[in-house]
């Protein structure tokens, strides 16, 4: 949870002395004009969050200067700007993780990671490709955007932008590199993630992992013989299997694997997505695939101290990046523009991104993702919320008083008194 000192002093610092000296760096002004580079990110970044549907030179009377000007500050200073911005806010801490559900208390974070892309106009192909689309202005460009998540503590470590034709394997190498991950965390990824090298440098750092394999992925029998996962599967018993085992015939890792065959009606449903994608994507399923859909396979490398059930409570909390992916595009715009061209819209993207950082920020008052109020209803509140902070950063008094008044607000959330479903809390208790 949040503390409001340190989210005022934070926001303030972020928005005023950090986007000054990082806006010299960057050479976005080079000589003082009547645009500033602080009125320039507040009003972006809090215009777009109050109104993510605004057009860009809508912003144009509220700075002061004709449409034509502002248009001309959409150049890769400005993007770099952003960058730059995104990157310092993830470096400041404003919650912590003390409140910590059973099966999550051991670890010092749990990590949730994924991708997401967002369409980009057709001249920014060159630059971010992508692969789907059979004309040229029909998803010829798109930003693939890589997200970690601490979802202990609900911020936010690192983000990155990246072409849509990378691989998501990547773009986590990427971030490994600029940012390692904390020995004794633990990492939860979809299957996309999945990397056989990576993970075993995880175990070697101490650091513990927990996702889903493909069906394609090798496994290496008892006997030491390798065979394709999803044909592995095949030969279990009904009661599945929960022991040692080697994923990946060239760089294998040793890891636990836990497979149980999933209710028929979960397998149909799988199908069904499964021939949906091959129709829009125009590629045929494979066996593999289609044989796996009976099977719910989880690769570790904790102890038996954790069951099934436990490892699949633990995995089930990573869709809490699904639901923050959505809430960004929903709420926040993500996926929407009014822009044409290149430098535009990278740069609107970047100020909404920058944007749900401070929501995110603002949400945290109320508790983190896996507390008793959902996220979404606490987005609403900050979202109404940011014109008041952004005329307030001029004052940290006058700060304080806004985010008081916004604490106020989310903790008058009624939790839900009635839900068919256990929350994602309740599940890891």
């Amino acid at each position: 949870m949040a503390t409001i000192p340190k989210l005022a002093s934070t926001l303030q610092n972020l928005f005023t002395l950090d986007t000054e000296r990082i806006a010299k760096k960057c050479k976005f002004i080079r000589r003082q004009r009547k645009l500033s580079s602080t009125e320039f990110v507040q009003t972006l970044v809090f215009g777009w969050i109050n109104n993510p549907q605004a057009t860009f030179d809508s912003f144009a009377p509220q700075l002061g200067i004709t449409a034509e000007a502002l248009r001309k500050r959409c150049t890769t200073a400005a993007h770099d700007l952003f960058k730059k911005l995104i990157a310092h806010a993830l470096s400041q801490s404003v919650s912590d993780s003390s409140d910590r559900p059973r099966l999550m208390k051991r670890f010092t974070a749990v990590i949730v990671e994924d991708c997401t892309t967002i369409p980009l106009p057709p001249d920014a192909a060159k630059n971010f490709p992508a692969s789907g689309g059979t004309k040229l202005d029909d998803n010829a460009a798109g930003m693939k955007l890589f997200l970690r998540w601490n979802i202990l503590s609900g911020e936010a470590t690192h983000i990155s932008t990246h072409s849509a034709t990378t691989s998501d394997v990547v773009t986590a190498n990427e971030a490994d590199a600029e940012q390692p991950l904390l020995a004794g965390s633990l990492h939860i990824v979809d299957l996309g993630f999945f990397d056989s090298v990576r993970r075993r440098k995880m175990s070697d750092s101490n650091v513990f992992w927990l996702t889903r394999v493909k069906a394609g992925v090798h496994v290496q029998t008892a006997d030491g013989k390798w065979v394709v996962l999803a044909d592995w599967l095949q030969t279990l018993p009904k009661s599945g299997y929960d022991g040692p085992c080697v994923l990946g015939k060239t760089n294998g890792v040793a890891c636990r694997i836990v497979a149980r065959r999933v209710p028929p009606e979960i397998a149909k449903k799988r199908r069904e997505n499964l021939n949906k994608k091959s129709k829009k994507s125009g590629k045929p399923i494979s066996d593999a695939r289609w044989n796996q859909c009976d099977w719910q396979v989880l690769a570790t490398n904790l102890s038996n101290e954790y069951s099934y059930a436990d490892l699949y409570s633990l995995y089930r909390s990573r869709w809490q990046i699904e639901l923050l992916f959505r809430r960004c595009k929903q709420r926040l715009g993500w996926s929407e523009t009014h822009g044409r061209t290149e430098g535009r819209v990278v740069l609107e993207v970047l100020a909404k991104v920058l944007g749900a950082v401070v929501v995110l920020w603002g949400a945290l008052l109320r508790g983190g993702p896996l507390g008793v109020i959902g996220h979404d209803r606490s987005y609403c509140v900050v979202i109404r919320c940011a014109e008041a902070i952004r005329v307030a950063l001029r004052g940290c008094c006058a700060l304080v008083q806004v985010l008081t008044d916004m604490a106020t607000q989310l903790f008058q959330l009624r939790v839900p008194s009635r839900r068919k479903k256990k929350t994602t809390r309740q599940q890891l208790a």
